[in-house]
């Protein structure tokens, strides 16, 4: 495919520059020039809509936590996930769990032949790799009985809201890719953390060791907390629950933007961008734990 350049007067289209093959794009609205339909990119930029396969928009993946929806909880991830029953032969798979399904669990763990089990309140058992798990964390210290904060857990693979003790809401997360590992190139840091600015998108670049660089533009709801570290939407893949980001927090588009507007600070009606303020515009805790 080929990218061209501003439009000048009239349908004219110029300056064309090459696209590689897989490249993820974004846009906001379609024109029609030069007798072909394009997609207008940021930046104003286009590409015919005849080189490119649309996606589906990614459905929110986020459940409320309620009187009817205790801690923990596990949920199946993008693929079809497998129901074990423990007899005196072992463990002996009893069908199929469909994506996406929640699972009440226990704090229960057995290991099986190469892998580890969790056990469901039904006294069955699923493998640990095929589930994001969400777990009850105690309030952190200097965060109020009705603060806001937010702790996403690496390993586990995912992020739960709180106001004070009480859990509001969970959601699969996609962490960096690689994990928690000290002084990897694609890490997320533990710690505790403010968000010290949001955006409603962002242009997120950086290099490769050994050579390379990365550019993704239009990065939706971002919420910075450390550098250039944030939880953002991530519309260019659906594995949310396992690692896969350069070391950001990924959530899918609908989740992020629900995280966004439930964060502080709060956004200003007709503002782009906010930035954080001691004492005036305080940002939410965000705790993440290896």
């Amino acid at each position: 495919a080929g990218l061209a350049a501003h439009l000048k007067t009239g349908p004219r289209l110029t300056d064309p520059q090459s696209a590689y093959p897989g490249m993820r794009l974004a846009w906001s609205r379609e024109i029609d020039a030069g007798g072909r339909r394009f997609a207008v990119l940021p930046g104003l930029r286009l590409v015919p809509l005849d080189k490119i396969r649309a996606t589906a928009p990614l459905a929110p993946l986020r459940r409320k936590i309620d009187d009817k929806t205790s801690l923990p909880q596990a949920r199946t991830l993008w693929w079809e996930a497998t129901r074990y029953g423990f007899t005196a032969r072992g463990f002996v798979p009893q069908g199929k769990l469909n994506q996406h399904t929640w699972l009440p669990v226990t704090a229960k763990v057995r290991i099986g032949r190469r892998m580890r089990l969790l056990e469901t309140t039904t006294h069955h058992y699923v493998a640990r790799q095929d589930v994001a798990i969400f777990r009850k964390r105690a309030r952190p210290r200097g965060v109020g009985p009705t603060d806001k904060w937010v702790h996403i857990d690496i390993y586990d693979g995912s992020l739960v809201t709180y106001l004070g003790d009480t859990p509001q809401w969970m959601t699969p997360v996609s962490v960096g890719l690689h994990g928690a590992t000290p002084k990897a190139e694609f890490r997320t840091p533990p710690g505790r953390y403010r968000v010290s600015s949001k955006s409603i998108s962002s242009t997120m670049a950086g290099s490769i060791s050994g050579g390379g660089t990365w550019r993704t533009r239009e990065v939706p709801w971002v919420a910075y907390y450390d550098g250039s570290y944030a939880l953002h939407g991530a519309w260019w893949h659906d594995r949310f629950g396992r690692p896969r980001s350069h070391g950001c927090t990924n959530l899918t588009p609908g989740d992020a933007r629900a995280l966004f507007d439930w964060m502080d600070p709060p956004l200003p009606k007709g503002w782009y961008t906010v930035t954080s303020k001691p004492g005036k515009r305080r940002g939410t805790t965000v705790l993440i734990s290896p």
